[in-house]
């Protein structure tokens, strides 16, 4: 398959963050200040599922699996990039056994893509002062979407992916504070190692008023000033 790449002019021409990386960490900045990302905010946010997760695989278990689901999860990201890209080489990458076998398995919902926007947006909002790189803007299923790749060792409940939408309606309100374009759909497409896809619809402005109240908080938490 052949995807269309179609640019979103005003990103195109939007001011966007830029990631600075230094000895292994990483960070992004507006005219030379340091912003929170997004994924940081997110992760001081207590979801019920991994702690349920941490508690029962114990905390040395818990970070290692997480390590092994992150390098998982980078290289799914990188051949299904390619894939849309039209970049993806016959061949490449199936010595990655796990990676490329889940990747097979997600690929008839990577069709399901066209209209390409951007893959791999840097993408800031201004009054929360807050970055972020969204994986895919593009229309699914003739609907223009903030779409995220993620994968899992196992399927999940729906109440434990919350931080999948709240991730994406960032996405989608710093797109459209950058560009007056808004984006209502989120689409999260999970992939497990058993080869099992959820393919996960969620209308953003149902998850506002969460995301606002944890950003919020943890203003207030790093400030120690009440908003």
């Amino acid at each position: 398959m052949v995807f269309n790449h179609t640019p979103l002019i005003p990103y195109e021409q939007a001011q966007k963050p830029l990631l600075v990386s230094n000895n292994g960490y990483s960070h992004y900045e507006i005219n030379g200040q340091k912003v929170t990302r997004i994924t940081q905010i997110l992760n001081s946010y207590e979801n019920q599922g991994l702690v349920v997760w941490r508690q029962k695989m114990g905390e040395y278990a818990a970070n290692l699996e997480s390590k092994r689901g992150r390098e998982r999860g980078n290289s799914v990201h990188k051949i299904s990039e390619a894939y849309l890209k039209n970049d993806l080489r016959v061949g490449q990458y199936e010595n990655e056994l796990l990676p490329y076998g889940m990747f097979q398995a997600l690929r008839p919902s990577l069709d399901r893509i066209s209209d390409i926007r951007v893959i791999e947006a840097p993408v800031y909002h201004r009054g929360f002062n807050v970055a972020g790189t969204a994986d895919i803007i593009a229309n699914f299923d003739g609907v223009l979407s903030i779409i995220d790749l993620k994968t899992s060792k196992m399927p999940k409940r729906f109440e434990w992916c919350k931080k999948y939408f709240l991730q994406e309606c960032f996405y989608s309100l710093a797109i459209e504070d950058m560009t007056k374009v808004p984006i209502s759909t989120l689409i999260a497409l999970e992939v497990s190692e058993n080869g099992v896809v959820q393919v996960l619809k969620q209308d953003r402005d149902s998850w506002i008023n969460e995301l606002e109240s944890i950003i919020a908080d943890y203003n207030q938490i790093k400030t120690g000033v009440s908003i």
